[in-house]
């Protein structure tokens, strides 16, 4: 197989959001799991661009979205937004 063609895969990949490369070390298979949140009574979810500590800590890639829940307790999540869903029941 060309190169070529090797990195046009990867970058397919990398579009649908099924892999993610770091410069200079690889590139590695997204966890597909999702997290479904509930929204509660005083509960705000905004979604917004991942900052560069989030994208590290979460793994991300660059431009990536994250959704953040926030509690009416105070308490901030910070969740992908290509792994979360809100789910209204």
């Amino acid at each position: 197989m060309a190169r070529d063609t090797v990195r046009r895969a990867i970058g397919h990949l990398a579009e649908l959001g099924l892999v993610r490369t770091v410069p200079g070390k690889g590139t590695y298979v997204r966890a597909t799991t999702r997290t479904q949140v509930t929204p509660e009574p005083g509960m705000r979810i905004i979604t917004r661009p991942a900052t560069k500590g989030e994208q590290d800590e979460l793994e991300l890639d660059a431009g990536a979205w994250v959704l953040v829940i926030e509690r009416p307790n105070g308490e901030l999540d910070v969740l992908p937004g290509d792994g979360a869903e809100i789910r209204v029941e």
